[in-house]
């Protein structure tokens, strides 16, 4: 019998633009993977399992998305062929991350990323996995910056920034500038020339209609125009970005981003609407949702809380939660975000005049040895946002 190809041209990228869990998507898929095991085809192959594994995590089906990811690995394993191997390796990698299962994130991605210069190459010209090459670039970023590499991460937030100087189409684009967008935003702290960047996201999306990027764009965007004292038109657009991942049914992509719209609530000092969304996003994290910003879901409902004038006692319990979670999952930037607003509320606690006779060297002590346990522990990235606010803590603390 002779062997035909099995095509998967009639796919979206990734499935980046259409509604991914469309029932007409999932029957073209599972037509397109009985085709491709009919015919003995690794490569194509993993590409319908990739997308098949996509279509499930972004319902948060993440048990069915595992059982993708195992049989792409298993795949993987039968054969010789780079890029299936690269496929493979990426979703158990993006699965990991995901979860929150960082250490073993950082071995998938880095793996996958082990890959010949023409194999890379090959990546890079083919519209079907480039957008992959680059999601593995810049989630191996954040997963170092989480995991207390921030050099190693700026670094390989460089080589992502680097890639995009290739010839990519808008739907790797637009992934690119959203990894530089969270890079730059959400674990560097520096927003010069972000609002910029948001924009030509949102530009860049709505010119080739790709919905899915252009909601993300849009929280971007209304996040950075509160962070510039735009707050009004801000929130509006942090909600036109919601609104319209609900309408795609992107329930897993929506909660990967209620950090970022956390971070616009409380930008904006709206705390009782952005507790009110953080209680929500905090409990479908704990349900099993995307768990990659948990510990710090709980920081920023602290900081919420303080701004709202709750009860210390509340304020304390978010931190603690945060530094626990954050422990649990070998997060060390996120234990020392959490370390550093705990730490600042024992020092007000000591600061009171009630307490300084009797208490603030209790308080002070106890936060010296918290903050000097969880900074002592980084190597690198001394130059970066939050070492810096560490050790000007400790630097006062010592006082």
């Amino acid at each position: 019998m002779n062997s035909a190809p099995c095509k998967c041209e009639s796919m979206p990228p990734l499935n980046s633009i259409n509604q991914i869990a469309a029932p007409e998507i999932q029957q073209n898929l599972h037509r397109a993977q009985v085709l491709c095991e009919q015919f003995g085809q690794s490569q194509p192959l993993a590409m319908v399992l990739l997308n098949l594994f996509f279509v499930h995590w972004s319902i948060s089906d993440f048990g069915i998305a595992q059982e993708y990811a195992d049989q792409m690995l298993a795949l993987a394993e039968r054969s010789t062929d780079e890029i299936t191997s690269f496929v493979a390796v990426f979703a158990a990698g993006f699965l990991s991350a995901t979860s929150a299962r960082y250490s073993s994130a950082r071995g998938y991605f880095q793996r996958a990323l082990a890959i010949s210069d023409e194999t890379r190459s090959e990546l890079i010209r083919n519209p079907y996995i480039a957008l992959g090459l680059l999601n593995c670039t810049g989630a191996l970023g954040y997963v170092l910056w989480i995991l207390g590499y921030p050099d190693q991460a700026l670094e390989q937030h460089a080589r992502e920034v680097s890639l995009l100087s290739d010839p990519f189409d808008a739907v790797a684009l637009s992934l690119g500038i959203n990894h530089v967008l969270g890079n730059r935003c959400d674990f560097l702290r520096d927003y010069r020339g972000m609002l910029e960047q948001a924009q030509r996201l949102v530009d860049l999306t709505q010119q080739h209609g790709l919905a899915y990027y252009s909601a993300i764009g849009l929280i971007w965007l209304g996040r950075l125009m509160v962070v510039e004292a735009n707050v009004e038109l801000g929130l509006e657009t942090i909600a036109e970005g919601r609104r319209a991942l609900e309408v795609l049914g992107e329930i897993a992509t929506s909660e990967l981003f209620s950090h970022c719209i956390a971070m616009g609530y409380l930008a904006a000092r709206r705390t009782d609407e952005g507790l009110v969304f953080l209680e929500g996003a905090i409990a479908k994290s704990a349900a099993g949702g995307v768990r990659m910003y948990e510990a710090d879901l709980h920081r920023l409902k602290g900081e919420l809380l303080v701004g709202a004038g709750a009860p210390e006692s509340q304020v304390e319990e978010s931190f603690r939660k945060a530094i626990a979670i954050a422990q649990r999952q070998e997060a060390k930037s996120w234990e020392l975000r959490a370390t550093i607003s705990l730490v600042r509320l024992l020092k007000r606690r000591g600061d009171t005049a009630e307490a300084r006779t009797m208490l603030a060297d209790i308080y002070n002590s106890e936060a010296r040895t918290m903050l000097a346990d969880i900074y002592n522990w980084f190597t690198e990235g001394f130059d970066t946002a939050d070492l810096k606010d560490a050790k000007a803590l400790l630097e006062e603390l010592s006082i």
